[in-house]
């Protein structure tokens, strides 16, 4: 149905398609009207789709565009990778804006992708033109590179590969590209060109530098073989690869463009946190575009190799409830660290949380002391994984409490794989793929995390621990209804209390009671349990509970994936609005 709209509005089907499957749901998990679609253009709104920097600068806001002009754009910003990989080694960060001018818009691309062993590629191009055409040239010739980047590991022959399907795609020939093959372990680097500009290396020294120009002809036209270049990245080096567009500038010569980028690029590089490539990324397009909009498509993409790689962190402590804040503190600051992004860390720290509050709760006889240990890592190909374990005994959930016994549900829609794994007083193993010593349980968590482009990632340095705020509870009387206020670290040490105080709030009450959630910044399944027997007890009253959340944060993330959205009607906030 979305893809037919499309068609109906303009879009050829190949491209309706493609964008039907992109854009199967909004934030907020519902399906996307595809009338909206086109309204969206017709409107010259963004909307959901920009990835990156992709918002309209300068006075190109108030240019007409056609329908479309628009619905190009939109097809542009909707076929980009919404997000970059996380290394242990390197740091990644994109951008792109359109051109000033609508016709000339749509087109440019750039990629990242995380090989097993470390080895990432980076990707840059350009097809001629704009509008539609150039935008379903550049997602198809997109999509193809990744997939022969997974197979073909010599940049020449990778590219060669890519000119034979160019050739197939309507309105590919003549486009430029340049692709890097970079081991951020050793600094080793092997790039080609399909007639693009050479990347640009600013040292840790604030130094810069083109590389070579690596022989190679645009995609679809014939002429000699490319070759592959060779080059190294220092630690702490910055490699930067861009579009015509950062040099596409009325009045400048092709020298006095490159010398403009250099030092855009080594300003920006030394102003900020050496570790927020972000930062940089944006202070550099934001040179390129202060005096005017770019005149073609800009793309930039930035690498920076890191001095060393991201240490594992391993830690213990007492399993007892006080020590779970502790222990949620130091996984924010690994994860910081790391260069993890906020949504990633929300579902790490929920799965890691669940595991943990197993620990504390059903690992060891009451009065009995016991020990939580956590391990996390970054492997080379990008994957996160978490363990926690302890020595005690597995006890399976028990059926006193029908309510209970959604953490690990929990930690397997967080993460993308779990395993349990239990050793028994003879030392057998049961539940998983692991060896194990003595008793005791181990849990193994695994996501592939991925840094939304033009978002800030939570990758400098960090000057003072953030605060957690602890657990605070409030009742507001709104006449005969009931407003409970949560707020801060709703864990296994708080629920109690926390649950005491609700189940006194709401005795009684013969009217819906509503629950903001929006300053929670942890909400456990121990909580979660709270929560439904207010929804249950709302709906033998036939009056709904009403939860309020903001959208995107950790409360949002718990109560959609236990079912609490099912059994409860669900208000969501905007992140950041005022209450």
């Amino acid at each position: 149905m979305l893809a037919a709209s499309l068609i109906d509005s303009g879009v050829p089907g190949g491209v309706a398609a493609k964008l039907a499957l992109k854009l199967r749901g909004d934030a907020g998990g519902s399906c996307l009207d595809p009338t909206k679609l086109v309204e969206r253009a017709g409107a010259g709104g963004d909307g959901p789709l920009a990835s990156g920097r992709s918002h309209v600068r300068g006075g190109q806001a108030e240019q007409r565009e056609t329908v479309d002009q628009r619905l190009a754009r939109t097809l542009q910003y909707a076929l980009l990778p919404d997000g970059l990989p996380v290394s242990p080694r390197a740091r990644f960060a994109a951008r792109y804006v359109a051109a000033a001018s609508a016709e000339n818009a749509g087109g440019d691309w750039y990629d990242a992708v995380l090989l097993d062993g470390g080895t990432v590629v980076l990707t840059v191009g350009d097809v001629i033109g704009g509008g539609v055409g150039a935008a379903t040239a550049m997602g198809q010739l997109r999509s193809a590179l990744t997939a022969y980047t997974l197979a073909e590991h010599d940049a020449a022959a990778l590219f060669d590969r890519v000119d034979e399907y160019a050739r197939l795609v309507p309105g590919a020939a003549g486009t430029t590209a340049c692709v890097v093959q970079l081991d951020p372990a050793t600094g080793q680097l092997s790039y080609a060109s399909a007639g693009h500009a050479p990347p640009l290396v600013v040292g840790a020294d604030g130094t810069a530098r083109y590389l070579a120009p690596a022989p190679g002809r645009p995609f679809g036209i014939e002429g000699e073989p490319r070759t592959a270049s060779v080059g190294w990245l220092g630690p702490g080096d910055v490699l930067v690869l861009y579009s015509d567009g950062a040099l596409s500038l009325p009045g400048y010569s092709v020298g006095q463009s490159r010398a403009r980028l250099v030092g855009a690029a080594r300003s920006a590089l030394a102003d900020g946190p050496a570790a927020d490539v972000d930062g940089a990324c944006e202070r550099l397009l934001t040179a390129l575009t202060r005096d005017q909009p770019p005149q073609d498509d800009l793309v930039l993409l930035i690498a920076r190799r890191l001095s060393g790689p991201v240490r594992p962190l391993r830690t213990s402590m007492p399993a007892r409830p006080g020590q779970l804040s502790t222990l949620r503190q130091q996984l924010q600051d690994w994860m910081d660290g790391a260069g993890v992004g906020e949504q990633d860390a929300v579902s790490v720290q929920i799965a890691v949380g669940e595991a943990a509050s197993n620990v504390v709760e059903h690992a060891y006889p009451p009065g009995q002391d016991g020990e939580l240990q956590l391990s996390v890592s970054l492997s080379p190909q990008g994957d996160l994984s978490a363990e926690v374990s302890d020595r005690g005994s597995w006890r399976p959930p028990g059926e006193e409490n029908q309510l209970r016994g959604r953490g690990l549900p929990l930690m397997r829609a967080c993460m993308d794989s779990m395993d349990l794994s239990r050793v028994d007083p003879a030392g057998s193993e049961t539940g998983g793929t692991g060896t194990g010593t003595g008793t005791g349980t181990t849990v193994r968590l695994r996501r592939r995390p991925r840094t939304p482009v033009g978002t800030v990632a939570r990758g400098a340095p960090q000057t003072a621990r953030r605060p957690r705020p602890e657990a605070d509870f409030e009742v507001v009387a709104d006449g005969d209804r009931v407003l409970l206020r949560l707020g801060g670290e709703v864990d296994l040490s708080t629920t109690e209390a926390i649950g005491k105080q609700i189940r006194a709030a709401t005795r009684g009450n013969t009217t819906s009671t509503t629950v903001d959630l929006t300053r929670v910044t942890h909400l456990a399944s121990a909580a979660v349990q709270l929560l439904f027997e207010l929804a249950n007890d709302g709906a033998r009253l036939n009056q709904p509970a009403v939860l309020l959340v903001t959208a995107g944060s950790a409360a949002e993330q718990v109560v959609s994936l236990t079912g609490l959205d099912q059994v409860a009607k669900v208000g969501r906030q905007a992140a950041g609005s005022a209450k």
